[in-house]
Parts: structure tokens; C-alpha cells; sequence
């Protein structure tokens, strides 16, 4: 779990728990060298793209068992979905873009 920094306003700090609930850094650190920078622009970005409502809402499901069964099962390896987002994801320093995040 990363402690997000103090001055974060309350829906960025909600972002930061979700991305707890779902060990973002754990899968993350596991295939790139440095989370934080992309850590921070995901939380900046579903800060800004889910009210806060949203983010309580998927902070319960992922902190719930069915949740954590969830992420214990999307983070495998063996999954069909990891296996082609391994294979061509970007490193971490390239999926940052220097004026922030930017929706698809």
C-alpha cells in the first residue's frame, strides 16, 4: 500500500484507495521498475473521470472477498488477458505523458 501525499484533494485520495484495493504497485512493480509515476496519473485520471460516489462503490467491491477473488484471478499470469497485455504492454516511463493523463 502507497500513502498517498497529504495534499491530494478528497476524490485523488479516493483514487489512491482504489488503486490500494486492486495492488496496483504489486502488479505493477512486478513487471516495471518505478509505479509512482503512473501510479500517479492513473489516480489523477479516475479522480477526474468517477464522482467520488464511484470510487466508495469500487473501493467496497475490491476490499470485499468476492473483490480480492477478483484480483487474485485478473493478476495471474496464467490469464488469457495478462498474457496479451504482458506481451505488448509499454514500460511504465513511456505510458506517462507529461502533461497528464488523457482519456481514450
Amino acid at each position: 500500500m502507497t500513502r498517498p501525499p497529504d495534499d491530494l484533494a478528497p476524490g485523488e485520495r479516493l483514487a489512491h484507495r482504489l488503486l490500494d484495493a486492486i495492488q496496483f504497485d504489486r502488479r505493477f512493480n512486478h513487471r516495471h521498475a518505478d509505479a509512482a509515476p503512473v501510479r500517479e496519473a492513473v489516480a489523477a485520471y479516475y479522480a477526474s473521470t468517477l464522482t467520488d460516489a464511484d470510487l466508495r462503490s469500487l473501493i467496497a467491491f475490491f476490499e470485499s472477498s468476492v473483490g480480492r477473488k477478483f484480483v487474485s484471478v485478473w493478476q495471474s499470469d496464467h490469464s488469457p488477458g495478462a498474457k496479451l497485455m504482458i506481451a505488448d504492454a509499454p514500460r511504465g516511463d513511456d505510458m506517462v505523458q507529461s502533461d497528464g493523463p488523457h482519456p481514450a
